[in-house]
């Protein structure tokens, strides 16, 4: 399943609940699942914020910036020649798992590999920008930076918020508002995490 289905098909979109907390995660297909509706709300967070802060993002284009967010963690589930390239190594060896606690060998290795991977996403979003006419004199331009700095507030705000990231990293995550440095990034991140609690209480009460 690719998030791209999910903007035109109100059955997935359900199915990909941003705010539904995976009861287990037991397999390399239900890592795949939780890696997915992890894109889909930094996707929807991306644009909420976007939305919200628009004035501050101002040359952006929600156009660009909806095919943007759509390469999050693309890497992450590559899927080549009927198998994952990166996943399976994801789940079989680090789910659930706190990287500070490996010993040096392997965080030695799960850093190699996500290095890796982040030079995969890095790739993907340059040629991304690079079609969209966002990269002048070979430096990203303001608007590519912006849409940079969405994604990765998003990324930060749902690591830091939901309960499916701390399985996936065997530890409770930091809220973004405590660790980013910008001083308006963690104001928006404050916000949004508000926002996101908000949510959360009002659908409980309605259980």
């Amino acid at each position: 399943m690719q998030i791209e289905q999910v903007l035109n098909d109100p059955d997935l979109l359900n199915f990909l609940d941003p705010h539904e907390v995976v009861e287990e995660i037991s397999s390399l297909e239900d890592f795949v699942i939780h890696t997915e509706k992890h894109r889909s709300r930094v996707f929807f967070l991306g644009l909420e914020i976007y939305r919200r802060y628009n004035k501050y993002f101002n040359l952006v284009d929600e156009s660009l910036l909806k095919e943007f967010l759509l390469l999050h963690d693309q890497a992450k589930i590559l899927f080549v020649e009927d198998r994952y390239i990166f996943a399976h190594k994801l789940y079989n060896k680090y789910f659930g798992k706190d990287l500070k606690e490996l010993d040096e060998k392997k965080k030695k290795e799960a850093k190699v590999l996500v290095k890796i991977i982040n030079h995969y996403d890095n790739k993907m979003a340059r040629s991304f920008f690079k079609s969209n006419d966002l990269i002048k004199d070979r430096k990203l331009t303001k608007a590519a930076l912006q849409m940079k700095r969405i994604e990765q507030i998003a990324d930060m705000i749902d690591r830091g918020t939901h309960p499916d990231c701390a399985l996936e990293f065997g530890r409770q995550m930091k809220p973004a508002s405590e660790l980013l440095k910008d001083p308006f990034e963690r104001l928006i991140a404050l916000e949004m995490e508000h926002h996101l609690n908000h949510q959360t209480n009002q659908q409980s009460n309605q259980l």
